[in-house]
Protein backbone atom coordinates (compact mmCIF):
# COMPACT_ATOMS: atom_id res chain seq x y z
CA UNK A 1 0.00 0.00 0.00
CA UNK A 2 1.46 3.04 -1.29
CA UNK A 3 1.22 6.21 1.83
CA UNK A 4 -1.12 8.86 1.07
CA UNK A 5 0.03 12.31 1.61
CA UNK A 6 -1.37 12.51 4.72
CA UNK A 7 0.33 10.08 6.08
CA UNK A 8 3.61 10.65 4.72
CA UNK A 9 3.34 14.17 5.98
CA UNK A 10 2.67 12.35 9.65
CA UNK A 11 5.93 10.33 9.16
CA UNK A 12 7.96 13.60 9.05
CA UNK A 13 6.31 15.38 11.99
CA UNK A 14 9.36 15.87 14.70
CA UNK A 15 9.71 13.45 17.72
CA UNK A 16 8.86 14.76 21.29
CA UNK A 17 11.75 14.59 23.21
CA UNK A 18 12.13 12.64 26.00
CA UNK A 19 12.02 13.68 29.12
CA UNK A 20 14.96 13.32 31.28
CA UNK A 21 13.90 11.56 34.77
CA UNK A 22 16.20 13.27 37.41
CA UNK A 23 18.48 11.02 39.21
CA UNK A 24 17.63 11.59 43.19
CA UNK A 25 19.90 8.45 44.35
CA UNK A 26 22.48 10.50 42.31
CA UNK A 27 21.88 13.99 44.15
CA UNK A 28 21.64 12.73 47.11
CA UNK A 29 24.84 10.33 47.21
CA UNK A 30 26.81 13.56 45.73
CA UNK A 31 25.18 15.70 48.20
CA UNK A 32 26.37 13.14 51.42
CA UNK A 33 29.68 13.08 50.12
CA UNK A 34 29.95 16.84 49.41
CA UNK A 35 28.57 17.25 53.58
CA UNK A 36 30.86 14.61 54.84
CA UNK A 37 33.87 16.39 53.35
CA UNK A 38 32.62 19.49 54.75
CA UNK A 39 32.40 17.72 58.19
CA UNK A 40 35.59 15.74 58.02
CA UNK A 41 38.07 18.26 55.74
CA UNK A 42 39.56 19.91 58.79
CA UNK A 43 40.30 16.37 60.63
CA UNK A 44 41.81 14.98 57.72
CA UNK A 45 44.05 18.77 57.08
CA UNK A 46 44.93 18.48 60.75
CA UNK A 47 46.26 15.02 60.54
CA UNK A 48 47.98 15.07 56.77
CA UNK A 49 50.03 18.45 58.62
CA UNK A 50 50.57 16.49 62.15
CA UNK A 51 51.28 13.13 60.96
CA UNK A 52 54.39 14.75 58.60
CA UNK A 53 56.46 15.18 61.46
CA UNK A 54 55.94 12.78 63.85
CA UNK A 55 58.67 11.18 65.94
CA UNK A 56 61.14 14.24 64.56
CA UNK A 57 63.33 14.27 67.69
CA UNK A 58 64.31 17.83 68.71
CA UNK A 59 67.42 17.98 70.89
CA UNK A 60 66.21 21.47 72.45
CA UNK A 61 62.89 19.97 73.79
CA UNK A 62 63.09 18.12 77.24
CA UNK A 63 59.85 17.53 78.53
CA UNK A 64 57.50 15.53 77.42
CA UNK A 65 53.33 16.40 78.17
CA UNK A 66 51.62 13.84 79.18
CA UNK A 67 47.44 14.11 78.59
CA UNK A 68 44.70 12.36 80.90
CA UNK A 69 42.47 10.30 79.81
CA UNK A 70 40.49 8.82 82.72
CA UNK A 71 40.99 6.81 85.48
CA UNK A 72 39.90 3.60 86.52
CA UNK A 73 39.45 2.99 90.36
CA UNK A 74 41.87 5.92 90.35
CA UNK A 75 44.56 3.93 88.53
CA UNK A 76 45.06 5.73 84.86
CA UNK A 77 42.66 4.00 82.25
CA UNK A 78 44.03 1.98 79.07
CA UNK A 79 44.45 4.34 77.11
CA UNK A 80 46.21 6.82 80.01
CA UNK A 81 48.94 3.90 80.80
CA UNK A 82 49.94 3.25 76.97
CA UNK A 83 50.56 7.11 77.31
CA UNK A 84 52.31 6.88 80.25
CA UNK A 85 54.45 3.97 78.92
CA UNK A 86 55.71 5.83 76.31
CA UNK A 87 56.70 8.88 78.13
CA UNK A 88 58.67 6.74 80.31
CA UNK A 89 60.57 5.16 77.54
CA UNK A 90 61.71 8.37 76.19
CA UNK A 91 62.64 8.99 79.52
CA UNK A 92 64.74 6.32 79.92
CA UNK A 93 66.33 6.56 76.53
CA UNK A 94 67.47 10.38 77.59
CA UNK A 95 65.35 12.05 74.97
CA UNK A 96 63.10 13.72 77.95
CA UNK A 97 64.68 14.61 81.57
CA UNK A 98 61.23 16.10 82.56
CA UNK A 99 57.44 14.77 82.19
CA UNK A 100 54.58 17.05 82.44
CA UNK A 101 51.38 14.99 83.71
CA UNK A 102 48.70 17.56 82.90
CA UNK A 103 45.02 16.60 83.72
CA UNK A 104 42.26 17.29 86.39
CA UNK A 105 41.26 16.44 89.87
CA UNK A 106 38.00 17.83 89.77
CA UNK A 107 37.14 15.79 93.41
CA UNK A 108 39.41 14.47 96.32
CA UNK A 109 38.55 11.05 94.32
CA UNK A 110 39.44 11.92 91.01
CA UNK A 111 43.00 13.28 90.73
CA UNK A 112 44.39 12.50 87.31
CA UNK A 113 47.88 14.20 87.63
CA UNK A 114 48.58 12.16 90.94
CA UNK A 115 47.40 8.80 89.75
CA UNK A 116 49.56 9.39 86.40
CA UNK A 117 52.38 10.55 89.01
CA UNK A 118 52.40 7.36 90.86
CA UNK A 119 51.96 5.03 87.92
CA UNK A 120 54.99 6.52 86.36
CA UNK A 121 56.99 6.10 89.97
CA UNK A 122 55.53 2.53 91.19
CA UNK A 123 55.02 0.81 87.87
CA UNK A 124 58.06 2.58 85.10
CA UNK A 125 60.29 3.61 87.70
CA UNK A 126 60.70 7.46 86.78
CA UNK A 127 62.21 9.42 89.64
CA UNK A 128 59.90 11.53 91.05
CA UNK A 129 61.50 14.48 91.22
CA UNK A 130 61.47 14.83 86.89
CA UNK A 131 57.96 14.63 87.20
CA UNK A 132 55.83 17.62 87.15
CA UNK A 133 52.35 17.60 87.91
CA UNK A 134 49.61 19.71 86.05
CA UNK A 135 46.01 20.34 87.79
CA UNK A 136 44.69 22.81 85.30
CA UNK A 137 44.37 20.46 82.12
CA UNK A 138 40.60 20.29 82.43
CA UNK A 139 41.18 20.00 78.10
CA UNK A 140 43.46 19.73 75.52
CA UNK A 141 44.01 23.29 74.90
CA UNK A 142 44.12 24.21 78.63
CA UNK A 143 47.01 21.86 79.00
CA UNK A 144 48.76 23.40 75.56
CA UNK A 145 48.15 26.85 77.27
CA UNK A 146 49.52 26.01 80.47
CA UNK A 147 52.47 24.28 79.82
CA UNK A 148 53.78 27.59 77.40
CA UNK A 149 52.07 30.34 79.96
CA UNK A 150 52.14 28.59 83.29
CA UNK A 151 55.43 26.56 83.12
CA UNK A 152 56.92 28.70 80.71
CA UNK A 153 58.31 26.09 78.51
CA UNK A 154 59.13 26.78 74.69
CA UNK A 155 58.67 23.26 73.31
CA UNK A 156 57.16 20.08 74.45
CA UNK A 157 57.00 16.25 72.75
CA UNK A 158 53.23 15.36 73.02
CA UNK A 159 52.17 11.73 73.59
CA UNK A 160 48.98 10.76 72.60
CA UNK A 161 47.27 7.80 70.80
CA UNK A 162 46.84 8.39 66.97
CA UNK A 163 43.02 9.56 67.06
CA UNK A 164 43.71 12.48 69.27
CA UNK A 165 47.34 13.01 68.32
CA UNK A 166 46.22 15.93 64.88
CA UNK A 167 44.14 17.95 67.47
CA UNK A 168 46.43 18.24 70.19
CA UNK A 169 49.70 19.37 67.68
CA UNK A 170 47.02 22.10 66.29
CA UNK A 171 46.25 23.48 69.52
CA UNK A 172 49.83 23.21 71.01
CA UNK A 173 50.91 25.06 68.25
CA UNK A 174 48.61 27.84 68.36
CA UNK A 175 49.47 28.56 71.92
CA UNK A 176 52.98 28.76 70.67
CA UNK A 177 54.54 26.33 71.65
CA UNK A 178 57.20 24.27 69.26
CA UNK A 179 55.46 21.18 68.86
CA UNK A 180 56.62 17.65 68.30
CA UNK A 181 53.81 14.69 68.48
CA UNK A 182 54.45 11.08 69.39
CA UNK A 183 51.82 8.58 68.87
CA UNK A 184 50.96 6.40 71.89
CA UNK A 185 50.24 2.63 71.37
CA UNK A 186 46.98 2.17 69.87
CA UNK A 187 44.44 0.74 72.22
CA UNK A 188 41.59 -1.52 70.94
CA UNK A 189 39.79 -0.91 68.22
CA UNK A 190 36.64 0.09 69.97
CA UNK A 191 37.86 2.75 71.90
CA UNK A 192 39.80 3.90 68.55
CA UNK A 193 36.89 4.21 67.08
CA UNK A 194 35.13 5.67 69.34
CA UNK A 195 37.77 8.16 69.70
CA UNK A 196 38.16 9.40 66.14
CA UNK A 197 34.02 9.99 66.07
CA UNK A 198 34.74 12.22 68.93
CA UNK A 199 37.50 14.19 67.37
CA UNK A 200 35.80 14.87 64.18
CA UNK A 201 33.50 17.02 66.08
CA UNK A 202 35.79 18.12 68.63
CA UNK A 203 38.40 19.77 65.66
CA UNK A 204 35.61 21.97 64.98
CA UNK A 205 35.70 22.96 68.54
CA UNK A 206 39.42 23.54 68.37
CA UNK A 207 39.23 25.90 65.50
CA UNK A 208 36.23 27.71 67.39
CA UNK A 209 39.00 28.04 70.45
CA UNK A 210 41.73 29.63 68.43
CA UNK A 211 39.94 31.85 66.53
CA UNK A 212 40.53 34.68 68.48
CA UNK A 213 43.32 35.11 71.19
CA UNK A 214 43.65 32.68 74.54
CA UNK A 215 43.20 35.18 77.02
CA UNK A 216 44.00 33.73 80.64
CA UNK A 217 40.62 34.97 82.38
CA UNK A 218 39.10 32.35 79.82
CA UNK A 219 41.16 29.60 82.06
CA UNK A 220 39.37 28.07 85.16
CA UNK A 221 41.25 28.26 88.03
CA UNK A 222 43.05 25.21 89.61
CA UNK A 223 41.32 23.40 92.32
CA UNK A 224 44.22 22.38 94.24
CA UNK A 225 47.77 22.79 93.33
CA UNK A 226 50.91 21.35 95.07
CA UNK A 227 53.56 24.00 94.63
CA UNK A 228 55.36 22.47 91.47
CA UNK A 229 54.36 24.96 89.10
CA UNK A 230 57.77 25.99 88.40
CA UNK A 231 59.37 27.48 85.54
CA UNK A 232 60.34 24.32 83.67
CA UNK A 233 62.24 26.62 80.74
CA UNK A 234 65.61 25.75 82.78
CA UNK A 235 65.64 22.15 83.17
Amino acid sequence: MQPTPETADLKNLPRPKKTKKLNWFGVILKTQIVITLIIVGPYLAMNLRAFGVVRSDNPNIKTALIFGAGLNNKKPSQVLELRLDEAARMYRSGIVNTLLVSGTNTSIYYNEPLAMKLYLINERKVLAEDIIMDFGGRRTIDSCWRAKNVFKLEGVYVITQAYHLARTYFLCRETGLVTVPIIAQDTKLGIERDGFFREIFATWEALKNTKSPIKTETYEPEIKGDGTEDNLSGR
